[in-house]
Order: C-alpha cells, then sequence, then structure tokens
C-alpha cells in the first residue's frame, strides 16, 4: 500500500493595496510514496481590521493547533504588526465608514429633473 501524506505551507505573502492588505497563498503538497503527487493553492486576504491575524491565519489549517499551523499565523501576525501602522488603520477604517454610506438611488438620488 502506497505512502499517502499531505503537507499545508504558506508559499506566497503579498502586501496590496494602499491599506496594506495581506493575501496570503497556501500550498497543499500531496506526496506519494515521498514524491510530489499533487498541488493545490488556496488563498485568502487579510485587513487591517482584523482582530486576531494568528488564529485567521490558523484557521485555514486542517489543525489549527499544529505547530505548522501556529508558526504559520504567527508569521503572517509579524507581518501584519510591521506593516499595519495606526495610520494605515486608520484610513481603511475611514475608507469602511465611507463605503457604508448610501450611494445613488439609496441616497435619494435618482438623477436630474428636468
Amino acid at each position: 500500500m502506497p505512502d499517502i501524506s499531505k503537507a499545508r505551507e504558506i508559499t506566497q505573502v503579498e502586501i496590496v493595496s494602499e491599506f496594506k492588505h495581506i493575501q496570503v497563498r497556501l500550498t497543499e503538497t500531496v506526496m506519494v510514496d515521498g514524491e510530489t503527487y499533487g498541488a493545490r493553492h488556496e488563498r485568502f486576504v487579510l485587513s487591517p481590521d482584523m482582530a486576531d491575524v494568528a488564529a485567521t491565519v490558523a484557521a485555514h489549517y486542517a489543525d489549527p493547533e499544529s505547530d505548522a499551523a501556529v508558526a504559520a499565523g504567527r508569521q503572517v501576525a509579524a507581518i501584519a504588526d510591521a506593516v499595519w501602522s495606526d495610520d494605515v488603520k486608520a484610513a481603511w477604517t475611514a475608507k469602511q465608514d465611507a463605503g457604508a454610506k448610501p450611494r445613488g438611488r439609496e441616497a435619494g438620488h435618482a438623477g436630474q429633473d428636468r
């Protein structure tokens, strides 16, 4: 019977947008008898208003309490601490607040009367 195993690891972390969103790519590799059989990728994005980055990252692992999941969470949390300054967080909050305001027809602006 073949020896089948899976491993999941962070293979890319990118800082995107003026609000310093963190895009994380996880790769899950399937190994059969020590040889790579296949891999798949999963991406997710973290925003500056997230409370527990480490736990959010770890939740993307089959066992969020595994050493690999905890280490990945700590790695990304350290990046978040470095790039999410108070100014970045305030700008993101202002953007979110502005986006919550009604626009167009929702605000009663159906267009000009002629």
